[in-house]
């Protein structure tokens, strides 16, 4: 595998995928996804989001609660249902180029033109670049838009510092999140000509796994499963426990590379097999 090749590989991939209108649409949903996600719950039960408070709450009612402050709405925002959906926009972004590449025969061509380790890591990093860029700049955007519309936290009490560099971890991690994602959907891309199976699949085998996970807590497992290893190191939303615990961030980083190797590989095992060269 020649580096110079490789990195030719990935240039390619990612232009295709960045100057498409795909990744920038899912990055503006990522963006208005966040708008919508909880980020307090007032003492009547009510769930508030970005844009009810901005929109259906007066100034005054939200300079009451230090909540409402721009760095706590950036980092209370990215949970919920944009973690749980976060594989599908992935999928979204990076399949109909693979998927279509298969149909019409480009990919055949690819191999003959290129060493076949150079198209298989190639593609593979460049998906996780793009999948981890789409997420974490539309997480950017979303910053940028709390910063303009929402007070800072200066404002509620003097001497009170910004997180700011909870916001950039955040915004690391949520890429990272997307780059992990990427993986995932990458590895049933393989098996699947559908490219809407293949974007569904990986995103419901990953929410089963979550929901299996907080099933256990909930049943008082939590000690005694395997699965709460899985919650806490091998699902990809993990990612954005990075930087917390030198323990965890180690732990999680190094069973991510396992995975990109063992996904690597078994991709190359499959067009070395294939006598379709790669259909």
């Amino acid at each position: 595998m020649k580096i110079r090749g490789l990195v030719y590989v990935i240039h390619q991939e990612m232009v295709k995928i960045v100057t498409g209108k795909i990744f920038w649409i899912i990055s503006i949903l990522s963006c208005v996804m966040l708008g919508f996600e909880t980020i307090f719950t007032d003492l009547e039960g009510r769930e508030i989001s970005a844009f009810y408070a901005l929109f259906c709450m007066n100034l005054q009612d939200r300079m009451e609660n230090m909540e409402f402050s721009s760095v706590r709405v950036m980092l209370h925002a990215c949970n919920g249902y944009f973690i749980i959906f976060a594989p599908l926009l992935v999928g979204l972004i990076m399949l109909p180029s693979l998927c279509d590449e298969r149909e019409s025969g480009v990919f055949r061509y690819k191999i003959f033109r290129t060493d076949r380790k150079n198209i298989v890591v190639g593609k593979l990093i460049s998906s996780m670049l793009c999948g981890g860029l789409a997420l974490a700049l539309g997480y950017g955007l979303f910053c940028l838009f709390c910063k303009v519309t929402f007070p800072d936290l200066v404002d509620y009490q003097l001497g009170m510092v910004p997180q700011w560099g909870e916001v950039v971890r955040s915004i690391l991690g949520i890429g990272g999140y997307g780059a992990v994602s990427a993986i995932w959907v990458y590895l049933f891309s393989m098996f699947f000509e559908n490219k809407y199976l293949a974007t569904c699949v990986p995103y419901l085998l990953l929410d089963f796994i979550r929901q299996k996970c907080q099933g256990l807590i909930l049943e008082g497992k939590e000690s005694s499963s395997m699965l709460v290893w899985v919650r806490d190191m091998v699902l990809p939303h993990n990612m954005q426990k990075i930087g917390i615990k030198y323990s965890e961030t180690l732990c999680i980083l190094g069973w991510n590379l396992v995975l990109f190797f063992v996904v690597a590989i078994l991709h190359w095992c499959v067009l070395c097999r294939r006598v379709d060269c790669g259909k």
